[in-house]
């Protein structure tokens, strides 16, 4: 399974190129940082992404005890914070990547934009700061990813797993 993950890093790795580019050009209105784990909640992963993540933690020997130091506040939390730090940073999922940016989406009604971000942040931005280049537009993101993860799964039948299955991050820990 090792070799099935290119199409995915390419992807975490075009993702990171322009949260690097967003994250500069942002740069003074931005608060996130070490610590910060406002954002940090209990999520579940499409199957690509999860194998991704299980994989590079048993290549590097990167073990999560259930009761390590969780700093989460509470059930809502995320189960892979360790006093207040992701324990897989170096390799956590596309959305944990994109955290306190702004990002847009359209709404459920499919005719407006909406613009989100962390509350931390932006707080000194005027109302017009904002533009489509100077954010990640999600949708495209999320659709990038699902069609991997459909690529991925076609390549695994043995994992016995739906295009729209979701795991959670939390199964990760040990």
């Amino acid at each position: 399974m090792n070799n099935d993950f290119k199409e995915y890093i390419s992807f975490i790795e075009a993702v990171d190129r322009k949260v690097e580019a967003l994250t500069g050009e942002h740069k003074k209105y931005m608060k996130c940082g070490a610590g910060c784990d406002l954002c940090c909640v209990a999520f579940s992963v499409f199957p690509v992404e999860f194998y991704f993540i299980k994989n590079k933690m048993e290549s590097e020997g990167v073990l999560i005890p259930k009761d390590g130091g969780n700093t989460a506040k509470d059930v809502s939390g995320c189960a892979l914070l360790r006093n207040h730090l992701c324990s897989i940073y170096s390799c956590r999922p596309y959305i944990c990547r994109t955290h306190g940016l702004p990002l847009v989406n359209m709404n459920e009604d499919g005719d407006e934009w909406e613009l989100s971000f962390c509350e931390l942040n932006f707080t000194d931005a005027d109302d017009n700061y904002f533009d489509m280049d100077n954010v990640l537009e999600q949708d495209e993101l999320n659709s990038t990813l699902y069609m991997i993860n459909k690529r991925f799964l076609q390549k695994h039948p043995e994992l016995n797993l739906d295009e729209k299955t979701l795991i959670p991050l939390s199964n990760l820990i040990d």
